[in-house]
């Protein structure tokens, strides 16, 4: 095979990055989980194979693109079924199938785009799979089959929907050994609703195609990620699986109970599969398995595409004349009039509610697009439709029993994605109303949190709700006794419990005085709402922390409490710079000083300042013609504020990760130092505690320059 040739294939079991050429963002992620987990074995055709078999089949002479025009994809698809692949290419696959003992056994061949599964767009289910593939010829065909799937209105609705133009989609295929699995299942790392800390796993019997296209409702299962147990399990029973058959796969009936093959021991292994994946990647994941003969498969990791907004729509119900309860699929409220939908080709009115028994992958992007909120018969929350859903910003109830019996085409319902209840009524109804409001669980604006007593429990008041935060949730009695009349009229609700460990992690920090300071400058720069000095700040932790770690690396270990001590002191210092950058800046004290700002541009008025956020988050622009152009200017400086704010929330991660101040090397070597620093009966707090004193120590012995680190070092701890 010539070095072109080479180039075209890239082995999924190397655990090597691919560096000269791409092979997308679904091969990518298998790549560097294949050196550590159960990945079926493959390959990946690169993007050069793509490009290559355009030009060979003259199909690139056929793609020419302007900003008004696209060309006839129809025939360009035509034209992909019909040509030949490169010799090069067929030879080069009949090598790789003969090398990895792949000839003759059931294969998946699935479409890797360049655009794919990226943590802003995940293109769930636009792009071709073809399960069950046997013989040379029947892998051209299909790979020629995802080729052409590139080539379709719906991804050119779903590119123009992300921002991006369909000519700079790039098509790599994946190769794989078909695992036949007796249970399948997709897991999300966090709630892609509230982002909680809890794990979202769903199975079917049979293979994945069965959840992903909603056709079966799964068995769901909630894993705590801090407890590392199952918080819930709910068994479904489900009469039909998708299995393979002659010719591809097909829905069969399914008489083998779920239960009996995946049990809660089961379910807990894959809970912490996902944990590992995600400290991987360093991001929340959406994680696609399989198990066959009692072995885990990972099938696909992507990063969830949901990000979390700070406000919340909820439904304002006080005389429905029905309800009808499903699962929360994608959060949001909107009320309007029932369309049923019996098929994908059908068409629905502009801001119709659409009611189906699924809406798998044969619903175009266009269809979901025109739709003000969708509700199934079937299905999961981790369903491509849901997916979709959440990225499209449309509300989304699943699995609610016999709903396309219930109710009829122009029935006014509200649908309630973040309960996951539909209530049917008159439109004309004022108990029918839907409202936004600030989830306040968001801010991190830590001035406003009091301590419940003895308990260790924090709570924080607004003017309609008191948000308590604990580990366990506390019953109204509790409460009550605890804070008497201050519960008097006002909603209660548990806030997030990361925010109950980051107000812990925060009072802890704050005790060094670099942290201290650290913290300082971040809130400064967070109320600041400038973007510049956010900027400004953002790159200063960045830059600290990136020292911290260098400052690790150079401490020569010779044994001593007082080395592990100023290591581990390093890396808290680097952590918390990543901590205050990504959970403290940009999702607590900057939406705190926005929320402040904008109450008073816009007196108090909720929905116009949640309006202003929304747009921001959905990339748009926001504008207000009442406002002056002083107040004009001030409302586009806080627009460029949030928008940096934002960026570095995206950004901050892969950053953070890179100097490695945190991550899974990160975590490793904290817990390695914490450990070596433990004795008898301390835990990991403790031992955090004792450093952070030890900082306050060399504080105070440096000013009276009675010692330096190098002599520290040195020398043997007995402190």
């Amino acid at each position: 095979m010539d070095k072109m040739a080479q180039k075209l294939f890239v082995d999924l079991a190397s655990g090597n990055e691919a560096q000269n050429y791409t092979i997308g963002g679904k091969a990518s992620p298998l790549l560097k989980l294949s050196s550590k987990f159960n990945v079926p074995k493959g390959f990946a055709i690169t993007t050069l194979a793509f490009d290559k078999f355009l030009q060979t089949s003259g199909i690139s002479e056929m793609l020419s693109f302007d900003k008004t025009s696209y060309p006839d994809f129809s025939a360009v698809r035509s034209k992909c079924k019909d040509s030949k692949l490169p010799e090069s290419l067929l030879k080069g696959i009949e090598k790789q199938l003969d090398q990895k003992d792949m000839a003759g056994v059931p294969l998946v061949v699935r479409s890797s785009a360049s655009i794919e599964d990226s943590s802003r767009a995940s293109f769930a289910g636009r792009f071709k799979t073809v399960i069950n593939v046997n013989g040379a010829r029947n892998i051209e065909a299909a790979i020629k089959e995802v080729y052409a799937s590139t080539f379709t209105k719906d991804v050119l609705s779903y590119c123009e929907n992300a921002g991006k133009r369909i000519e700079s989609v790039k098509m790599a295929i994946i190769v794989q050994e078909l695992i036949v699995g007796d249970v399948s299942g997709v897991m999300f790392t966090r709630n892609p609703n509230t982002f909680e800390e809890k794990m979202l796993i769903e199975a079917v019997v049979g293979l994945n195609e069965g959840l992903v296209s909603g056709k079966v409702t799964p068995s769901k299962f909630v894993y705590d990620n801090n407890k590392h147990v199952i918080e819930s399990a709910e068994y479904v029973k489900q009469p039909l699986a998708v299995t393979v058959k002659r010719n591809g796969v097909g829905l069969t009936e399914n008489n083998r109970e779920i239960q009996g093959i995946l049990d809660e021991k089961t379910v807990a292994e894959i809970g912490h599969l996902g944990e590992e994946i995600e400290k991987v990647f360093g991001l929340p994941q959406d994680i696609e398995w399989t198990i066959s003969k009692g072995k885990i498969y990972v099938l696909q990791s992507r990063p969830i595409t949901t990000h979390r907004s700070f406000y919340v729509q909820r439904a304002n119900v006080s005389n429905a004349a029905d309800v009808f309860k499903g699962y929360a699929a994608s959060k949001g409220v909107a009320k309007g009039k029932v369309a049923l939908v019996n098929s994908p080709d059908e068409t629905i009115p502009n801001d119709a509610v659409l009611v189906a028994e699924v809406v798998d992958t044969d619903y175009s992007i266009d269809t979901i697009k025109r739709a003000k909120a969708i509700i199934t018969e079937d299905g999961g929350i981790l369903s491509h439709a849901a997916i979709l859903a959440r990225e499209l910003k449309i509300p989304c109830v699943v699995g609610v029993q016999n709903i396309m019996k219930k109710l009829k085409n122009g029935d006014f319902v509200v649908v309630d994605g973040s309960a996951g209840v539909v209530y049917k009524g008159d439109a004309a109804s004022p108990g029918l109303n839907t409202g936004r409001t600030l989830d306040y669980s968001f801010i991190y604006d830590f001035s406003n949190m009091s301590k419940l007593g003895s308990t260790g429990v924090y709570y924080e008041q607004f003017d309609d709700a008191l948000i308590y935060y604990a580990e366990k949730e506390m019953s109204t009695a509790e409460l009550r006794k605890n804070l008497g009349n201050k519960i008097a009229g006002k909603q209660i609700i548990l806030g997030g419990v990361p925010k109950y460990y980051i107000y812990k992690q925060y009072e802890l920090n704050n005790r060094d005085p670099e942290m201290n300071r650290l913290s300082l400058q971040a809130i400064r720069a967070a109320k600041s709402l400038r973007a510049a000095e956010i900027d400004s700040v953002a790159n200063m932790l960045f830059k600290t922390a990136e020292q911290h770690i260098k400052e690790n690396k150079e401490i020569s270990d010779k044994g001593t409490v007082a080395a592990k001590k100023l290591m581990l002191l390093n890396l808290m210092r680097a952590g918390w710079c990543y901590t205050l950058l990504n959970e403290l800046i940009c999702e607590g004290y900057a939406i705190t000083a926005m929320d402040k700002k904008l109450h008073d541009m816009f007196k108090s008025n909720k929905s116009i300042i949640l309006d202003f956020t929304s747009a921001i988050d959905s990339g748009e622009k926001f504008s207000h013609d009442k406002l002056n152009p002083v107040k004009k200017d001030e409302l586009k400086a806080i627009s460029d504020f949030y928008i940096a704010v934002r960026r570095w929330r995206l950004d901050s991660y892969p950053m953070f990760e890179t100097i490695g101040a945190t991550g899974d090397a990160y975590r490793s070597k904290v817990s390695e130092l914490i450990t070596a620093l433990s004795t008898s009966g301390k835990g990991p707090n403790e031992v955090k505690e004792e450093v952070i004193d030890f900082s306050n120590f060399l504080n105070q012995r440096y000013r009276e320059r009675v010692i330096s680190p190098e002599n520290l070092v040195g020398k043997k701890d007995k402190t």
